[in-house]
């Protein structure tokens, strides 16, 4: 078989690749900069992370800065799978934190603000564990005000977005009123798209704003919060924080066999 290129298509594919080629060197030389701290077999020490995080938030803030050249979804795709290595980083983030997680987001979002996978497991890290639910709220609005109200995500649909703000605004910045506005919309966007995932996604929120309704300080809301994280972030640290604040609330967590999550509250939970 041969294949042959002709003028136009070489024309368009120069066009094409040619700022793309470039925007990949610029990342290749903005990864080139980062000096190699580790030698084989040596363990880095908490100096050396901080170092390399604060060259990492160079590297981000160089990001922010530069044109894309029209490729804004690329760099969100490439600052989203820096920031999984960076929040996989254990030994890293015991020691230095996750200082960077808004940082991350906010660029993200910015540069694909339809990118839904990305906000949620960002939104868990920046809240969580870098303690700024605030920015979460904020990114998740702005990121909102910019997708359709009936966007065909290719990953987690669009209305698990307005979840989470509601769960920011319920779990961190105790503002239930809010929390229930936040899920009142969920449950708008949810309809759009009639399935069982769907479904059950309506039926579990509108608990969660009846439950506001009727005590503003519920502890089921407050449980039915946790659990939806979860659903967006489910890695090691994520879980056992969710369940030691569900056990805190009162909750009593089961992994079944499966894998499948279930939650026993006594009789006479509020």
């Amino acid at each position: 078989m041969v294949f042959k290129l002709n003028l136009h298509a070489r024309f368009v594919f120069q066009n094409l690749f040619s700022p793309c080629l470039a925007f990949a060197s610029l990342i290749g030389l903005i990864t080139l900069q980062r000096p190699a701290l580790q030698a084989p077999g040596q363990s880095l020490t908490e100096e050396d992370y901080k170092t390399l995080e604060a060259d990492e938030k160079i590297d981000i803030e160089i990001l922010g800065k530069i044109p894309a050249l029209g490729f804004d979804n690329l760099v969100a795709d490439w600052l989203y799978l820096q920031f999984i290595q960076y929040f996989g980083d254990s030994d890293a983030r015991d020691l230095v934190g996750y200082g960077l997680s808004p940082e991350y987001f906010k660029l993200v979002s910015e540069k694909d603000p339809l990118f839904v996978n990305a906000l949620l497991r960002l939104e868990t890290s920046t809240s969580i564990f870098a303690g700024y639910p605030k920015i979460s709220v904020e990114l998740l609005g702005k990121s909102l005000e910019k997708m359709p109200e009936q966007f065909l995500s290719p990953g987690t649909a669009p209305y698990y977005v307005w979840r989470a703000k509601g769960t920011n605004e319920l779990l961190f910045l105790a503002d239930p009123q809010a929390a229930k506005e936040s899920y009142k919309k969920a449950v708008e966007w949810a309809r759009h798209s009639q399935n069982d995932e769907n479904q059950n996604f309506i039926n579990v929120t509108t608990d969660s704003i009846k439950f506001l309704e009727k005590n503003p300080d519920s502890r089921k809301a407050q449980i039915g919060a946790w659990l939806s994280i979860l659903g967006s972030s489910q890695d090691a640290q994520t879980f056992k924080r969710v369940v030691k604040e569900i056990e805190r609330l009162g909750g009593k967590v089961t992994v079944e066999p499966g894998g499948q999550i279930s939650v026993k509250v006594p009789d006479d939970f509020d």
